[in-house]
């Protein structure tokens, strides 16, 4: 888990135990409040496994192949 996604585990934390409003997370971890929600929704049901981005560990589609080399 990366730094950033354990301080919106944090704040989300604290925004589900009423320490925090959505309006001041948002801020904090700088997102939409509208993002914010969904966040604090995926939050709700996974956990911190919920906030980890599904992209990490995937290569790019523009990535370009490496090019295999034929030794004789």
């Amino acid at each position: 888990m990366a730094a950033s996604e354990k301080k919106r585990c944090e704040i989300l934390k604290m925004a589900e135990e009423k320490k925090v409003t959505q309006q001041a997370g948002a801020r904090q971890i700088e997102v939409s409040e509208r993002h914010f929600r969904r966040l604090l929704r995926r939050y709700r049901l996974d956990e911190p496994a919920g906030i980890i981005s599904g992209h990490s560990n995937k290569s790019s589609d523009n990535q370009i192949p490496l090019l295999r080399t034929i030794i004789p």
